[in-house]
């Protein structure tokens, strides 16, 4: 009786879930390279993706542990949205999910930090720069890293951020400044050294 009362509460638990929620069409990539076409949807503060199987009621949950990166479109913003599954170094956390913000030789990430508003402001996100697989918060930036990328771009970097009146240390101004940096021609033996 008791594994009736729960299955039958599971069951009422995922219907409730799939007619109440917001799905996106998508695709998720795991880990091992399989890839899941369906309706789906992003729980970035449980670091978790819910899949919602097209053939069935079955939803599944997959934790960042075991997806690689997540992309569907968001029709109300407009806009294609792509998530990647990354563990921070130097932390025994497992791995969390991020929103690719700029893609590049720097990328710009940002993860849900709070949940108050529907949609979330952007003050509700921490954002970070990636450059290989070092993650850096972005108010940290202008210490530790915007040097090292105006030494990569023989200091164009630093004559683009004077003539703009930009401040490294600010998050808004800190992702212009890697936009620019993205768009310079580098040699790779150049950004190999890095």
């Amino acid at each position: 009786m008791k594994q009736f009362l729960f299955c039958l509460l599971l069951f009422n638990t995922t219907l409730l879930w799939s007619t109440s929620l917001q799905w996106y069409d998508g695709v998720i990539v795991l880990q091992n390279h399989q890839v899941l076409v369906g309706k789906l949807r992003v729980e970035q503060l449980c670091d978790v993706v819910l899949f919602h199987h097209p053939d069935s009621l079955q939803v599944t949950v997959l934790p960042a542990f075991r997806i690689n990166a997540v992309n569907y479109f968001d029709a109300a913003n407009n806009i294609n949205r792509r998530f990647i599954s990354r563990q921070q170094q130097n932390t025994v956390k497992a791995p969390q999910l991020y929103e690719v913000v700029v893609t590049g030789k720097v990328w710009v990430l940002r993860r849900l930090n709070t949940y108050h508003s529907t949609p979330p402001h952007d003050d509700e996100y921490t954002y970070y720069s990636k450059t290989k697989d070092e993650l850096v918060e972005l108010k940290k930036f202008g210490a530790a890293v915007y040097t090292q990328l105006d030494n990569l771009s023989a200091r164009q970097l630093s004559v683009y951020v004077r003539s703009r009146r930009f401040d490294p240390y600010l998050p808004a101004d800190a992702i212009q400044i890697i936009q620019y940096f993205n768009s310079l021609e580098i040699p790779e033996a150049v950004l190999s050294r890095k």
